[in-house]
């Protein structure tokens, strides 16, 4: 079996279930700003970390080393221990000579092939990174000049046993296919620039030569010390044996309506207008769920943490306590400023952290972290039955008729979800009331009944409504109990 050797980013590590093989050359590509020099850079990085031995090799064709070492200063990277060689085109070959029958372009680019199987040859790199492509390309005189520059490339670096990364510039229309067909294996990254928030970044792993991974997208972020890649969830076939539990309210009435209480490896949908109560029902749930000395993990998407602790204190929910005791984590995500992949991970590090409890209000701030489109339902569907095989319980608050963020008609998230409390509001008597049932459970049975839900200091209360009302949104006419 081939050696493994890291790509410096453990995320995309694990994408290729263990790193590239050991002796071959990759390509790795993408537009202006995706994170190619900074990849190249962990590679050979990687590579003096874990041998101190490793000779590490840059090539740069296109940038300066002052750049370079800009680049990695700006990362806090230190390239010591990586010899770095410039190449530039235009200084390989001195244009005054006179030509031969071998046109210069053709003649410069033989120099150039000649000069980098030199560089390779003197300093005999474990691994090496040649940047970038799109030097060579401008000097072929034809794609098949090309094509066998990259071989004859390729077979220079196999006799040096290297482990080689070719960095090529990707303008989205087919221009490196030439460079994807002979390498061992390519990796794209791209980005997507939304019309308000932080750019999206992803990567793709396109091939592999006998080798497994993770297709599709992964999301991935340019932070201080480099790209960070966030494996897209991918559930277990297999199922896990979880210790059950009960997620209750802590209120003997309103657990009443709900069956006794819902399966600790279920997935809750509270759903209702505007100003129903479905934020501090969640919250209510946390806080029961961190009273028994379980973790809980609260995620907020539009209200602001201030804000939330606050009225926690007002209706007499123990937030500050739990949050002291570590059985309760509280964090607001600005949807604008964050990826799905940054989320993801933070769920995935709480719940490693013990919580048995995920909230996530609301699930109209938390859908604009994920991809519009036909990729939504998966990617949602993808994280509650990753919870639900590590025996995690997750509650959603949703405002009913709330349209999706990309223009999209309402999207039912019920379908997904195990059970479904519906809050509402009704006029009785010249005042408003909040109203709760339970619309779909499926593990067990539940109460029909529909009824009042209180919400004032020092809690919050579930009652019996008398008489008829009339739903506030006017979608039905007379309901009574």
């Amino acid at each position: 079996m081939a050696k493994r050797v890291s790509t410096g980013a453990p995320g995309l590590d694990s994408i290729l279930q263990g790193g590239l093989e050991e002796g071959h050359v990759y390509l790795v590509e993408g537009g202006p700003g995706t994170g190619k020099t900074t990849l190249a850079l962990q590679f050979l990085l990687a590579g003096v970390d874990r041998d101190e031995d490793c000779s590490c090799l840059y090539l740069t064709l296109s940038q300066s080393r002052e750049e370079l070492l800009g680049i990695a200063e700006s990362h806090g990277l230190d390239l010591t221990g990586i010899e770095i060689v410039e190449l530039l085109a235009a200084e390989v070959t001195d244009l005054s000579h006179t030509q031969t029958v071998i046109g210069t372009a053709e003649e410069e680019l033989a120099d150039l092939i000649e000069t980098i199987g030199a560089e390779v040859e003197k300093h005999q790199p474990r691994r090496v990174v040649i940047d970038s492509l799109a030097e060579l390309r401008l000097i072929s005189s034809s794609m098949l000049r090309f094509r066998r520059a990259i071989l004859g490339l390729k077979g220079n670096l196999a006799k040096a046993r290297t482990t080689a990364l070719l960095i090529e510039a990707f303008d989205g229309m087919g221009t490196v296919e030439s460079s994807e067909l002979t390498t061992h294996g390519t990796i794209r990254l791209d980005w997507t620039a939304p019309d308000f928030g932080v750019t999206h970044r992803r990567l793709q792993v396109i091939k592999m030569r006998g080798s497994p991974f993770f297709e599709g997208f992964h999301d991935m972020t340019i932070e201080t010390g480099g790209i960070v890649v966030f494996p897209r969830l991918v559930p277990r076939p297999e199922p896990r044996e979880v210790e059950r539990w009960e997620l209750r309210t802590g209120d003997e009435t309103l657990d009443d309506l709900l069956g006794g209480g819902l399966p600790g490896n279920s997935t809750t949908l509270i759903t209702g207008d505007t100003g129903a109560g479905k934020s501090i029902l969640s919250a209510k749930l946390a806080d029961a769920t961190a009273r028994r000395g379980i973790k809980a993990g609260l995620f907020l998407f539009e209200e602001m943490r201030a804000d939330v602790l606050e009225r926690a204190r007002v209706i007499g929910l123990d937030f500050d306590d739990h949050i002291e005791q570590g059985l309760l984590n509280l964090e607001h995500f600005n949807p604008t400023e964050t990826t799905q992949g940054q989320i993801f991970r933070r769920i995935e590090e709480v719940v490693a952290d013990g919580a048995r409890l995920i909230v996530l209000d609301s699930l109209t701030g938390f859908v604009r972290t994920l991809r519009a489109g036909g990729e939504l339902l998966p990617q949602f569907n993808a994280l509650l039955n990753s919870l639900k095989q590590l025996g995690v319980a997750s509650v959603m608050t949703l405002n009913e008729g709330a349209e999706h963020p990309a223009g999209q008609s309402e999207i039912d998230f019920s379908f997904l979800t195990d059970n479904v409390i519906r809050l509402s509001q009704y006029r009785q008597d010249g005042a408003i009331g909040r109203s709760i049932w339970v619309g779909k459970k499926r593990y067990g049975p539940h109460s029909r009944k529909i009824r009042a839900l209180h919400i004032d200091p020092p809690g919050v209360t579930v009652r019996p409504i008398e008489g008829a009302f009339h739903v506030t949104a006017d979608k039905t006419d007379d309901v009574s109990t």
